[in-house]
């Protein structure tokens, strides 16, 4: 007994020093270390601490591209109007460790809890298999469940296809939107200095609601940025038509400056 004890403490105090290398705190690395179900994995103890305020030490963490979301269409996502702060999980469980689905915009817990929002990617990807067809394999179809979920805690992002913190232009608008029913009133975006109005339909800053394809035209390329809402406007673009609202949009420069060397040589 004593044996296992004394093996169960060189595990921990080895994920401390880890972690203490990676310039966290030695308390708040052992709390962290104590408070996992595995004390010898290091990166859960890491999003432990993150998700308990702590910063990140050196680019211990990274946030990635996502491509999923590419893949799947900016319309897997839920709309801003559908997110909820401080919603518990809708399994009944306690605690504040709970996670949105960017998919269907139920709460779930986390890892430090009974783990509900991992089970519901996993559920809802074991459903999508089975509905994946012989002819949906061959055109390149793959099942990914709902993949994306946003941390009540910090507002990250994570992505259980990618295995980690994710960034996507089509994320932003979300995460501002939970910002600001976070904490309050409207969000000024830093780089731009752009309001977010509670009272806007659609956020400044936010994709355009289609494909590539729809977006850039059949000469177009899949990889190009979507074109980004510069202006919104609450009236109809054709009223009396079967319509859509007459925001403004813009292309990013890079794009439009691949759009002219296309129109270039097709003239």
């Amino acid at each position: 007994m004593n044996s296992l004890a004394e093996e169960e403490k060189a595990i921990v105090d080895r994920t401390v020093r880890a972690l203490t290398n990676l310039g966290f705190d030695e308390a708040k690395a052992r709390k962290a270390v104590t408070s996992i179900g595995d004390p010898s994995d290091a990166n859960l103890a890491m999003n432990w601490l993150f998700d308990h305020g702590e910063e990140d030490k050196g680019g211990a963490v990274k946030f990635e591209l996502c491509p999923h979301i590419d893949a799947l269409g900016h319309g897997c996502l839920v709309q801003h109007s559908q997110l909820q702060f401080g919603q518990p999980c809708v399994h009944g469980c306690k605690g504040d460790e709970n996670w949105i689905c960017l998919q269907c915009s139920e709460s779930r817990c986390g890892r430090y809890g009974n783990c509900h929002a991992v089970k519901h990617w996993q559920k809802t990807k074991e459903d999508e298999e089975k509905q994946v067809t012989v002819a949906d394999a061959a055109g390149g179809r793959i099942a990914r469940g709902h993949c994306l979920t946003l941390s009540l805690s910090d507002l990250s992002v994570w992505c259980y296809e990618c295995d980690g913190y994710v960034q996507h232009q089509c994320l932003v608008p979300l995460v501002k939107a939970m910002e600001r029913l976070k904490f309050g009133g409207d969000v000024v975006e830093s780089e731009t200095g752009v309001t977010v109005s509670e009272e806007a339909d659609a956020l400044v800053g936010s994709p355009i609601p289609a494909t590539p394809a729809v977006a850039h035209g059949r000469f177009g390329n899949a990889s190009w940025s979507l074109p980004a809402l510069v202006r919104a406007c609450k009236e109809e673009a054709r009223p009396g038509y079967k319509s859509m609202k007459a925001h403004e949009y813009l292309d990013d420069p890079d794009v439009l400056q691949e759009k002219v060397r296309v129109l270039a040589d097709l003239v």
